[in-house]
């Protein structure tokens, strides 16, 4: 028996059998390799990812969008006969608020660079043309001063920013930094809270959560989470120039 299989062996080695299997299983391991790299959650898919998305929201920038524009109103006009009434008027106001933003937000450019105290003064202008009813600030205990020469009663909200730093090991073991920001002001009872993190080209990015949102809701998000998603979008370099909290008082007229 031992002759035998010596002698089957030594004719598959001789006449190239045991090469043609090694050749079949290293093209499995490495088309199995491969697979994996470039499967939704591989890093070769990750990584042409963000190198690609800039590069295909220039290119969108640059389309004549007039066609789109008609087939979009086509589908919400068959989307009226089925939905009802009420998530349609959200859903025509939530594109009113997405397209009528305003010039500071129609301005961002792809790659551009954004400081965070930007965003922090961004956030405070928003506050500022916000409308304050008088019950609503005497609810939250906030004082309310009588104006001079005609001027009507105003109050002070205050604003704050708070950045904390921290470091995370993404899915490849590479160390990164993360920075998480808090936005928030004594009259609202809702932070919005944004991360930034670091790409693969070492750029800081804006990375805020959007999965599941809906054009119905839109028109319910404070001017500033739109423009969050502005910067997102946009694949815009946010430049950390302010550490630990920033604070300021806004003077706003009361109804």
């Amino acid at each position: 028996m031992e002759e035998l299989i010596q002698r089957v062996f030594n004719e598959k080695l001789n006449d190239g059998t045991i090469e043609k299997i090694v050749r079949e299983k290293i093209d499995e391991m490495i088309s199995s390799i491969l697979r994996e790299q470039m499967s939704w959650q591989g890093s070769v898919k990750k990584e042409l990812e963000e190198r690609l998305e800039p590069i295909m929201l220039k290119a969108v920038a640059n389309c004549d969008l007039s066609k789109t524009a008609a087939i979009v109103t086509d589908l919400l006009n068959r989307a009226v006969k089925t939905s009802p009434i009420y998530l349609i008027n959200d859903t025509y106001d939530g594109i009113k608020t997405l397209f009528s933003v305003n010039e500071e937000l129609k301005d961002i450019r792809i790659d551009q660079k954004v400081k965070l105290s930007d965003i922090f003064a961004f956030y405070v202008k928003s506050l500022s043309n916000e409308t304050y009813y008088k019950s609503d600030l005497e609810d939250k205990s906030i004082d309310i001063f009588d104006g001079y020469d005609g001027e009507g009663e105003y109050a002070y909200i205050g604003a704050a920013m708070e950045v904390k730093r921290t470091y995370i090991d993404d899915y490849l073991g590479r160390r990164k930094e993360k920075i998480q920001v808090t936005l928030s002001n004594n009259y609202t009872e809702k932070d919005i809270v944004f991360d930034i993190t670091e790409s693969y080209s070492g750029n800081l990015r804006i990375d805020i959560n959007t999965e599941g949102m809906l054009l119905a809701e839109l028109r319910h998000l404070p001017e500033t989470f739109l423009y969050l998603i502005q910067l997102k979008s946009y694949w815009c370099e946010i430049e950390i120039d302010t550490e630990g909290e920033l604070e300021d008082e806004i003077k706003v007229n009361v109804v």
